[in-house]
């Protein structure tokens, strides 16, 4: 299972173990909705979930699924369990002690990945693979090509998401043509860019960006899962370090800047863009409308070049290997599989991401087609002038296409995602390199030290696997 990196910017980081209290909230649920225990279900079936923030609550639409499933069947009932307060780690423990208590939820929302590792590797949550082969609905076919696989570690599945996107960096095509760049290519664009300034790298290059999208993704070149060995004092990690020390800590980037890199990406003065990771057609055909022909995902730079990869934009929802009613959880998981849900109106228009299941990504297609295509005078099919203004902090404005998919660029998103590769899980050893490379940035510690005390700690964790 691999989504770029476990430390991520735009996945919840790990977490460490600390303690809180449980707050139940099935009575506000109930009370909104009007509904008590006994009126539907007699069995109680409960959702746990950790509440990092007091000012954020769990999203509505996961609320009315409880309250489907609660009015659709009479036999169980959910019960939500809410862990924590204010902080990710008090819930965390809080959660941690039901569980070895043998009071822990059916159900598990599970938003880190490295804890939805480590709960399946100790046997607290269920493989999923074997309820999606016991011969129903969902089954493995049921889901876009290759999506299982890029969630799934150690070949089992302990997790399901509704939705995916890719994360990729986006080449311009009059600039590259390659399908992947190494660090190497990396460095020689950056070498050109400084010699004649004419085109840039990519934009935001700093030493952040260097860390997540650089030298995270070319950890699986230094590390091997297999025999439980790593070789990080090696002068190709060395460079990587180097190379990224030399540049700023943040990008301040803002409306302003973002219109200049749309102007680079079109005049062909910038080799590569990131503004996220790609969720919708929508979002992929703005890009190629801006550079004309193609807009080919690349992924992002490492030693030997790092395809797109696969990334969930939400959390996991895993059974309790403890559960007395493990097929009710999985009845319940299932209607985040729906077609109803996978591609209904409120999380197509929020651009949540890509549906995991086949039947849910054709209808996605086919409603950005239709909402964004009309016919002419004689009965074809033509795009809507469906262009969106956006206004600068300076009060420049500019105006974008919103064109929907070509069966080409459908195809191309397609074969992007069956060709997307799942890697090893490096979570702990992605923690370990970014918090002693901060020792190599702010002078604390020579390179050669820092990639020492990389090697010795990631040996150390790989040891004990």
């Amino acid at each position: 299972m691999r989504k770029i990196s476990g430390i991520f910017p735009l996945i919840l980081a790990s977490i460490l173990f600390a303690g809180c209290a449980v707050d139940q909230e099935d009575a506000s649920i109930n009370k909104n909705q009007n509904l008590q225990v006994g009126e539907l279900g007699t069995e109680i079936l409960t959702y746990g979930y950790i509440d990092a923030y007091s000012h954020q609550d769990m999203p509505d639409t996961v609320k009315e699924r409880i309250v489907t499933f609660n009015q659709s069947q009479d036999e169980y009932f959910i019960e939500i369990i809410k862990y924590g307060e204010d902080s990710y780690k008090d819930g965390l423990n809080a959660l941690n002690a039901d569980i070895s208590a043998g009071r822990g939820p059916d159900i598990l929302e599970i938003a880190n990945e490295e804890l939805l590792y480590q709960f399946g590797r100790k046997g607290i949550i269920e493989d999923l693979y074997p309820y999606l082969d016991g011969g129903e609905w969902p089954g493995r076919e049921d889901f876009v090509d290759n999506i299982l696989e890029n969630f799934e570690t150690d070949g089992k599945l302990y997790g399901m998401v509704p939705f995916f996107k890719i994360m990729s960096l986006i080449a311009n095509p009059v600039c590259i043509n390659v399908d992947k760049v190494t660090f190497s290519q990396l460095k020689e664009m950056y070498e050109e860019n400084r010699e004649n300034g004419e085109i840039e790298v990519y934009n935001g290059l700093t030493k952040s960006y260097l860390l997540y999208y650089c030298i995270i993704p070319s950890i699986e070149n230094f590390v091997d899962m297999q025999s439980h060995t790593c070789n990080f004092v090696n002068d190709d990690f060395i460079q990587l370090l180097e190379f990224s020390a030399q540049f700023d800590d943040n990008y301040m980037g803002n409306y302003d800047q973002l219109f200049e890199d749309y102007d680079k990406l079109q005049e062909g003065k910038m080799y590569l863009f990131f503004n996220g990771p790609i969720g919708s057609f929508l979002e992929y055909t703005h890009y190629r409308a801006l550079m004309g022909e193609s807009a080919p995902l690349i992924g992002f730079p490492s030693v030997t070049g790092c395809g797109p990869r696969i990334n969930t934009n939400s959390s996991y929802l895993a059974i309790n290997s403890k559960s007395k009613h493990k097929n009710a959880a999985w009845q319940f998981i299932c209607t985040f599989l729906e077609d109803r849900y996978q591609a209904g109106r409120d999380n197509y228009a929020a651009n949540v991401g890509f549906p995991v299941t086949e039947s849910g990504f054709d209808l996605i297609i086919k409603k950005v087609v239709e909402d964004n295509t009309t016919l002419d005078t004689e009965g074809n099919v033509i795009p809507k002038d469906n262009s969106v203004t956006y206004s600068s902090p300076k009060g420049e404005e500019r105006t974008y296409p919103v064109c929907p998919p070509t069966d080409e660029e459908v195809a191309y998103i397609r074969e992007v995602i069956s060709k997307a590769e799942a890697g090893d899980d490096y979570g702990q050893i992605e923690a370990i390199v970014s918090e002693e490379i901060e020792n190599y940035w702010n002078g604390t510690k020579t390179v050669q030290e820092v990639v020492e005390v990389i090697q010795n700690r990631s040996q150390l964790y790989l040891n004990e696997l």
